[in-house]
């Protein structure tokens, strides 16, 4: 009797309970989403309230950075167009001092007994802390052979005495008192 009787008080609690199945889907749907929260931060689905509460300073200060960011971006984008516009003029001097410098270093070069020899200067575009392009010294030490560059054609004594030429051609240029070789 008493078990008919808690059956039919549990049927009318179950009439009275009102199903509304949109409802009802919300809700799984959020309980996933949380399951898989808490799946994806290794913490129990009971622990996840404390352990977003644990992570919020840390959120709040990746939010401030963000603004940062941008501030750094546009400090970055004004820092590289400045590297640019110095870059460009760097290569414009180089090029218009290059055919001067190339022709004083030869000149120098015969002097020391490099009699066929003779300097280039090619710019090979390269970004880097020096500007928008690399310089190489090309050089020709016998007429009967092409030019190549400094480092792979001239022996020793012949990169010595190249060298010798440079410097005494920069020093021509600089203002300070004395040469040491």
């Amino acid at each position: 009797v008493e078990a008919e009787e808690a059956k039919m008080e549990l049927r009318s609690y179950l009439e009275a309970i009102p199903i509304n199945p949109s409802a009802l889907a919300a809700v799984e749907e959020r309980l996933e989403v949380l399951h898989d929260i808490a799946r994806k931060h290794r913490v129990n689905l009971s622990d996840l309230a404390a352990h977003a509460k644990r992570l919020t300073p840390a959120l709040e200060s990746l939010e401030l950075e963000t603004g940062r960011l941008a501030e750094i971006s546009q400090l970055c984008a004004a820092s590289e167009k400045v590297y640019r516009k110095a870059g460009k003029q760097l290569g414009s001097t180089r090029a218009s001092a290059a055919n001067a410098f190339s022709a004083e270093v030869t000149e120098i070069m015969t002097d020391l007994g490099m009699v066929d020899a003779s300097l280039k200067i090619q710019f090979v575009p390269s970004e880097n802390e020096r500007g928008l392009q690399t310089v190489d010294f090309w050089v020709t030490t016998n007429s009967k052979y092409a030019s190549g560059p400094l480092k792979e054609i001239a022996s020793g004594g012949e990169l010595a005495r190249i060298s010798l030429a440079i410097q005494l051609v920069a020093a021509t240029r600089s203002k300070l008192p004395c040469l040491v070789l």
